[in-house]
């Protein structure tokens, strides 16, 4: 799943101005892009999140390798006991937290294997909340059209991001183009090391020929992501560093000589014009930590599972898996203002100190768009 944060916000910003948000959402996301903030978010704190994204489901329709989710299987044991419902989900847009969110995005697991998405469709849009999606795309084409452009009533989703993978994309050609009719499609695809030095070789034409297709089939754009290293992990052999700025800066020279008609951007580049279709590039991680110029707001988010574990950011998602979690329903809506998560955010707020030690590592704490 990786980063999501920045994507939504450009979302918001191009399309929901003028929309019915609830009450105070939209000075909060104000303050909240303008960096007025401090380490504690809620009533206490200058801001409430303004995204929160939710693990509907363990469950997951592949396998990556990358990924616990995936690994977990299919029907992961006692995964009912992990599965949201209209029930819980309600319970959390209850919370204090929830009330000023401009956006509710569902991930997982795969989050369309949960039969109940358009009941929290309609759950969010009935509270004036955005619903975003984060999905592998594959049961697209099984979900009925009323929920993404509602014309019963009934609530609807805006924005879904497809995560394209190398083993879908053939598929997924034939699928999009339907779905792209109906609803906002803004593709990420994870980029490894091992996949850029291979497309390397033959001057990088099927990542090229994947953004064609990508176009093609009515997508907004694309969002390179690259590769995080879980907190609990120290296999950094994946992760696009520094070290490979030369080849991974070749590849974006060749996007821009060879994709006519494309906006090429940094995550905080010039943004494309709305009919543009536009791919952005995150920032390799910096192998001089300070020289990070930590632009990550997943720190504020609202990141939680169905059942109300709470985690910093999405890069603590192995602790899901091993109890015990901070919870918002046992342990109250304090807990995220948890002293770990304090910290984070004192440390990504000080430009000069160090970082917290689970924000090393970390590709999703800088700006990539003075380079481009």
């Amino acid at each position: 799943m990786l980063n999501s944060f920045l994507r939504y916000f450009h979302f918001f910003k191009q399309s929901s101005f003028g929309m019915n948000l609830p009450k105070g959402s939209l000075s909060n996301y104000l303050k909240m892009h303008y960096g007025f903030l401090n380490e504690k978010i809620g009533p206490n704190g200058k801001t409430y999140p303004t995204l929160s994204c939710i693990y509907i489901t363990k469950r997951c329709n592949l396998n990556c390798s990358f990924c616990i989710f995936g690994r977990l299987g299919a029907n992961p044991p006692n995964w009912e006991e992990h599965e949201l419902t209209p029930k819980k989900f309600e319970r959390l847009l209850d919370l204090e937290m929830s009330k000023k969110l401009l956006m509710i995005v569902f991930s997982g697991g795969e989050p369309l294997l949960n039969k109940d998405i358009p009941e929290f469709a309609y759950m969010a849009n009935k509270r004036k909340h955005l619903l975003g999606v984060i999905t592998n795309g594959l049961l697209l084409e099984n979900c009925s059209p009323e929920l993404f452009k509602s014309s019963s009533g009934k609530g609807s989703i805006c924005d879904i991001q497809v995560s394209i993978y190398d083993s879908t994309k053939e598929k997924l050609s034939r699928i999009l183009p339907k779905v792209s009719r109906l609803v906002s499609l803004n593709p990420t695809y994870l980029l490894l090391r091992s996949k850029l030095l291979a497309s390397a070789k033959n001057d990088f034409r099927e990542l090229i020929d994947m953004v064609k297709m990508l176009k093609e089939v009515g997508c907004k754009g694309l969002i390179f992501n690259l590769y995080t290293v879980p907190v609990d992990s120290n296999d950094l052999s994946e992760m696009i560093s520094q070290d490979d700025d030369f080849l991974y800066s070749r590849f974006i020279q060749t996007c821009k000589s060879k994709l006519k008609g494309v906006s090429v951007n940094g995550y905080k580049g010039s943004l494309s014009l709305p009919h543009k279709f536009a791919i952005y590039f995150q920032p390799p991680w910096s192998v001089a930590i300070n020289q990070h110029s930590r632009d990550c707001k997943r720190a504020w988010s609202l990141e939680l599972d169905a059942n109300g574990n709470t985690l910093p950011c999405c890069r603590f998602q192995q602790r899901y898996h091993k109890p015990p979690c901070d919870n918002v329903f046992k342990d109250g809506e304090e807990i995220v203002n948890s002293p770990k998560a304090m910290e984070i955010r004192k440390k990504l707020l000080d430009k000069n100190g160090p970082l917290a030690k689970e924000c090393i590592n970390c590709s999703d704490i800088n700006s990539y768009g003075s380079k481009l």
